[in-house]
């Protein structure tokens, strides 16, 4: 049989082997499945914009994962109250997971739960035929534990901390990734202008030009910046490139440099470029969306400075006229 429906009404006529089912929960999951985690990626699991996300955080002792609903490989999992862990006083780097028991026997290995195990039949072991958090030990300092995702047992990885032999817990780190609809387009764009022009050759600020954007002249050594902050849909992949316009074709000296980080970080906590200055070919009269650069660790919120530098003085830069640039065109794929 290659095609198939569900649900559908019961039809005595095709019962048990028709789209009538009866459907088994593994025929659920690979729907939910398809639905929700529409590129198949094993590492989705939260749903966004629902109770508080799954959030973690800790006091520096505890580690509380807030309420939050998502898929650990299609099954469906609902927290609708904080849950609380008091991790054992071991050195190791400790992760947070969802874990989906897909068997008949219950599964405890390697695994720390939370001090009160009501949502665990008593007991502290995740249940067979079901999903539930946990504490993935790690197996020393800076030596986390792999995800299990064999056997009927699958991890879904929500954050990982630090934890020393005094129980104090450090460095707490969010890794979720968001599930998002298969129907959903996953890519987006958002555009940055130019705000300041600097000539540093002669010292002074460049004015932007009312109809092309900012001049950065054949002659001298120029640059301009720009900020904007990484979107709340961000997922992954952030790439950035640089808009320029010319009237005149050839090869533009220049690079593109992107620094970043969150509020109250380094304003350059990360850093990214398109290398060190070169030649870049540009054509007159076009958009010319040059050196694209991907941001490797972007995340939600950070702080990003653009900067595009041109040396028009290097025999390398062959254009001749004036660059005038426009700004920066970022391209990300989104959580949903």
């Amino acid at each position: 049989m290659t095609q198939s429906s569900r649900p559908q009404a019961e039809n005595l006529a095709n019962y048990p082997t028709g789209d009538s089912g009866p459907y088994s929960g593994d025929d659920w999951a690979e729907l939910f499945q398809v639905l929700f985690t529409g590129d198949q990626e094993a590492t989705q699991g939260p749903l966004v914009r629902y109770l508080n996300e799954l959030a973690i955080s800790d006091d520096g002792a505890l580690v509380t994962v807030a309420s939050g609903a998502g898929f650990c490989y299609g099954h469906w999992f609902i927290s609708s109250a904080a849950v609380v862990f008091n991790p054992s006083n071991v050195a190791r780097e400790d992760r947070v997971v969802l874990v989906e028991n897909n068997t008949n026997t219950a599964y405890s290995l390697n695994l720390e739960f939370p001090t009160v195990l009501a949502d665990y039949n008593g007991t502290a072991s995740v249940e067979p035929w079901s999903c539930r958090l946990a504490i993935l030990t790690g197996t020393g300092p800076g030596a986390p534990r792999a995800l299990v995702n064999a056997g009927g047992i699958h991890m879904i990885l929500l954050s990982s901390y630090d934890i020393d032999g005094g129980g104090n817990i450090t460095g707490l780190t969010d890794e979720r990734e968001f599930c998002f609809y298969s129907s959903t387009i996953g890519s987006r764009y958002l555009y940055v202008p130019c705000q300041f022009g600097w000539n540093v050759d002669l010292g002074g600020e460049i004015t932007p030009d009312t109809d092309d954007g900012f001049a950065l002249p054949d002659d001298d050594v120029t640059d301009g910046n720009g900020t904007f902050v990484v979107p709340t849909d961000f997922r992954a992949s952030l790439h950035i490139q640089t808009h320029i316009r010319t009237q005149s074709a050839g090869n533009c000296y220049c690079r593109s440099v992107f620094d970043y980080g969150a509020c109250s970080e380094d304003y350059a906590a990360h850093s990214d470029q398109s290398g060190a200055m070169a030649a870049t070919p540009i054509v007159d009269g076009l958009n010319n969306c040059i050196l694209d650069v991907l941001l490797d660790d972007a995340s939600v919120g950070d702080i990003v400075d653009c900067r595009f530098a041109r040396d028009g003085t290097n025999g390398l830069d062959t254009v001749g006229d004036v660059v005038y640039l426009r700004g920066w065109v970022v391209n990300y794929e989104a959580k949903s």
